[in-house]
């Protein structure tokens, strides 16, 4: 602005000393007040320049009105330069304001992604994982229990079975205890029984009672009773018959407890192996479950890690943002304080114009720069 002032000045002071004027000296000096402040203008840099301009001018013998012409352009063109400064910082202004939106509009946008991947993994991912783990730590269990059971329901079978194969060993033997009596029996009903045939006798009927004793409690007496009529050797042929159609009964009744221990055991083997199919089918469905669940959770986690990665890297972008937006803050700043000084410099020089324009307008001044340089 220093140069332009006295380009300014200069220029205009060039251009009065090729006009062709007749000195003017006024008569009388300056008032007290305008050569204090004639001093004071001096004291000052721009004052200095200007008043050093104008005793050139003075002593060009240029016309002191068009120095002060040229005063009052200078301050129109330093109300323009002040009002260009204004326009240029309200500009700034804007794109700064425009600047410092963007980046707390994105600065919000980020911080809004990292709230909702944090709601996200709080609130849906780490419960939908909890829960995985909880499904899979029961499925785990149910298939224990369930293995468990099929264990203890084989065990329990396969000592079914043993008990119900002793047991048709033992009906077996006892119908065939109650053949060999009967066939005893019926040697003894069509003839008189030999010592040796009748001690025969009595050991298979001594078998029969020992075989029933193991199979058919309730019919001992029966037995007992039959076998003490048939080891009277007096019996004779009507009670010998009668008790060979009783063993028949007691054969019969035998072979019926045969059949219907063949039933139960068939019967007991078909709800074995539906609860097996049954154990089965509920350790495959948790099984199954266990692996979704084991899937789920490695996309669950995947997902969690997506969300933990976005987390991160919008962090880090809201740090920059942050940054940059100091960066325009304090960019900003030294903006403000760079124009508010060119305002005050060119206010400091309109008002130093203004004086010296002032103090030229005086009728005595021009004689008093005369005066005071002829002087010297």
């Amino acid at each position: 602005m220093k140069a332009f002032i006295v380009c300014f000045l200069a220029l205009s002071v060039a251009f009065a000393a090729h006009e062709t004027v007749q000195p003017s000296i006024g008569a009388g000096g300056l008032s007290l007040a305008e050569i204090k402040k004639y001093n004071e203008l001096k004291e000052t840099k721009w004052g200095k320049i200007l008043i050093g301009l104008a005793e050139v001018h003075i002593q060009a013998s240029g016309p002191i009105q068009r120095l002060i012409q040229a005063l009052e352009d200078l301050i129109k063109e330093l109300n323009t330069a002040r009002s260009d400064e204004n326009n240029r910082y309200e500009s700034k202004r804007a794109t700064h304001e425009a600047n410092v939106q963007n980046i707390n509009s994105q600065i919000g946008a980020a911080n809004s992604e990292i709230n909702s991947n944090r709601v996200k993994i709080q609130s849906i991912l780490e419960p939908k994982k909890q829960q995985a783990q909880e499904d899979i730590a029961r499925d785990t269990q149910i298939v224990a229990e369930k293995q468990e059971n099929i264990r203890s329901a084989t065990s329990n079978r396969n000592k079914d079975h043993a008990d119900f194969e002793k047991r048709i060993a033992e009906h077996t033997e006892a119908i065939a205890a109650v053949d060999e009596s009967l066939q005893l029996l019926g040697t003894l009903a069509k003839n008189k029984p030999s010592l040796l045939e009748f001690k025969k006798a009595t050991m298979s009927f001594k078998k029969l009672e020992l075989q029933i004793r193991k199979t058919h409690v309730a019919e001992i007496p029966f037995v007992e009773a039959l076998i003490s009529l048939a080891m009277n050797q007096d019996v004779n042929q009507d009670i010998l018959n009668d008790i060979i159609q009783k063993l028949n009964k007691l054969r019969s009744r035998l072979a019926s407890s045969v059949q219907l221990e063949t039933e139960n055991e068939a019967a007991a083997v078909k709800a074995f192996d539906e609860l097996i199919v049954q154990l089965n089918k509920e350790i495959n469905d948790s099984k199954n479950n266990i692996q979704r669940n084991t899937v789920l959770i490695t996309e669950t986690d995947k997902a969690i890690k997506e969300s933990n990665n976005i987390i991160d890297k919008k962090t880090f972008e809201v740090e920059d943002l942050k940054a940059k937006l100091e960066a325009e803050q304090e960019s900003w700043r030294q903006e403000t304080t760079t124009h508010e000084e060119v305002i005050a410099e060119i206010d400091k020089e309109i008002d130093v114009v203004k004086q010296c324009k002032t103090l030229f307008e005086s009728k005595q001044f021009s004689g008093y720069v005369n005066s005071k340089l002829g002087s010297l």
